[in-house]
């Protein structure tokens, strides 16, 4: 069991260093120690990304992760949880080129969810 994501629950970068943002909206109408659940999926952006090829803090991208659960249903769609993860999402930004210029790059990562943001509501 696992426990379901809520409003402030916690990113994580397979690799390398940037700030994720959500982008989409917890439930209103189901709640988990008083915070919105995620469901179908968590919406991010990533940002100030620096990684193995992307080293001028430039790297941005975007994805989702999906709801993992198989036997729970938030407003009809599965529940986000601690642990799913995001298919591949492709980073884009520079690094450095000659005469300081910026040679254009990307660099492949997942997002996953670290922390749930509470740990009273579990699912599968």
């Amino acid at each position: 069991m696992k426990s379901l994501a809520v409003d402030g629950c916690e990113l994580k970068l397979s690799a390398g260093n940037g700030k994720i943002s959500i982008t989409n909206q917890p439930s209103t109408k189901v709640k988990a120690d008083g915070k919105g659940c995620y469901y179908e999926k968590i919406e991010f952006s990533i940002s100030g990304y620096t990684g193995t090829n992307i080293i001028n803090g430039d790297g941005s991208g975007s994805g989702s992760i999906s709801g993992g659960s198989k036997n729970v249903k938030i407003e009809g769609k599965d529940a986000v949880l601690e642990d799913d993860e995001s298919e591949t999402v492709t980073v884009s930004g520079t690094k450095p080129g000659p005469n300081g210029s910026k040679i254009p790059t990307t660099d492949d990562v997942t997002v996953k969810v670290q922390s749930a943001g509470q740990s009273k509501v579990k699912a599968n």
